[in-house]
């Protein structure tokens, strides 16, 4: 019975998030340009202060490019155009443990004020289905 209602919520969800064209990628505003070891140095520091401990993060396969999140109606979250941020992070928990690597991807952008995280999302370690819903930051 879980996996069923697990299986017909990722379908609702995915139904009803969509991709911009190939046209609308062409034209759309990424905001200012984001060095890769700028993007990386300010994704870093954004999960790492969401963590139990961040001096204790440890990051693997960070990754950012000029990119797009796609939209998720559902949960209110639009297309995001930026920099894309991805990849894994390890840190302790409340007990002083690793609880192995988690994935974590957002969007870093500069709209004048200088670059910041608009949107990001990263998998609970806990969650068995690697399910993510992306949050905004305003």
């Amino acid at each position: 019975m879980k996996h069923s209602c697990f299986f017909i919520l990722l379908l609702v969800v995915t139904s009803c998030a969509s991709g911009p064209s190939q046209d609308e990628i062409n034209n759309a505003d990424y905001g200012i340009g984001v060095s890769v070891n700028k993007c990386i140095n300010i994704a870093k520091s954004f999960i790492s202060n969401r963590l139990k401990d961040p001096p204790s993060a440890r990051f693997s396969e960070v990754d950012c490019y000029q990119g797009w999140e796609s939209s998720v109606p559902l949960a209110g979250v639009k297309i995001t155009y930026g920099y894309r941020f991805v990849g894994y992070v390890n840190a302790k928990n409340s007990f002083g443990g690793y609880t192995g690597y988690t994935q974590f991807t957002g969007v870093v952008r500069d709209d004048g004020f200088g670059p910041r995280v608009i949107r990001w999302c990263m998998v609970s370690p806990t969650d068995e289905y690697n399910l993510c819903i992306p949050q905004m930051v305003n």
